[in-house]
Order: structure tokens, then sequence, then C-alpha cells
């Protein structure tokens, strides 16, 4: 643990009002870390550096977002607004054939081609999977497919 004695704390000090950055001081100082020079700077309430050049720079033309400013050459900003997602309701999804599994399967009788589209309680006895033939790189059949992205 590092003892920050007045002499170590003004040498601090100048070294963070010149710019240095944390990693150079505490090589400078010695034996301390670059965060035990963050946080004492931290707990000093000292302004930092960076911001004073950041905003002297910030008259430029460039702003911080990107844009040019008016009195440079305009071009249309691109649009930051997320498209809408289409949403599919349940009338547009594809039919839904009829199933003819005498023993559909439960948990555990799942095959690798098989749609793993829940169907029921599972606190009740009757609940199985879709069991249906599922699309290929996809867990569920066409239908589920487009049913779990409406």
């Amino acid at each position: 643990m590092t003892t920050w004695t007045p002499e170590r704390i003004i040498d601090l000090k100048k070294l963070w009002t010149l710019g240095q950055p944390a990693s150079a001081i505490a090589t400078l100082l010695g034996n301390v870390t670059r965060n035990a020079i963050l946080g004492k700077v931290h707990r000093l309430g000292l302004s930092n550096p960076s911001t004073a050049r950041a905003s002297a720079t910030s008259a430029s033309p460039q702003r911080r977002c990107g844009r040019r400013s008016s009195t440079a050459k305009t071009r249309a900003a691109p649009s930051c607004q997320p498209k809408p997602f289409k949403t599919k309701r349940a009338s547009e999804l594809p039919p839904l054939d009829p199933l003819v599994l005498n023993n559909p399967p439960r948990l555990g009788e799942l095959k690798p081609d098989q749609c793993c589209w829940p169907e029921g309680d599972p606190r009740k006895a009757d609940f199985h999977f879709c069991g249906r033939t599922k699309t290929p790189g996809r867990p569920y059949c066409a239908h589920h497919r487009a049913r779990s992205m409406a």
C-alpha cells in the first residue's frame, strides 16, 4: 500500500496539471500503480487535463458526433432511427398441417430432425413437442419458426 506523503501529492499535482498520463506518473513516482494514481486524482478532485485539451479542439469544424459544421460541405446524414420490425400476425402464418402422430415425442424422445416446439403445459401428462420435420439448421418446423419470429 502506498503512503501519500505531502511531497508525493505535490509531485502528483504538478505532473497531472502538465498533462502527464497516469501510467507515466506512476513510473516517475515509483512504487505506485496507474490505478492508484487515478484514484488519488479523483479523491483530490483534480480536473482532467484531457478535458481542457478537448474543449480547445472542439471549436474545429468537425464536431464530436462526426458531422461537419454548416460552413463545411454538407451531405445527407444517415438515418439514426432503426427500421421498424414487421411482425407477422397469426393469420399470416403458414398453415399448420395436421400432425398424425400416434405417439408425439416427449422430453428425451426428440430426434435431431424433429421440431422441438413445446406444446401444452409442462406440468401435465399430455405435454409433448411438435415433432414435425424441422427446417434444416433451425430448431423448429416452418410453421413454428414463423411463429417464433411473430
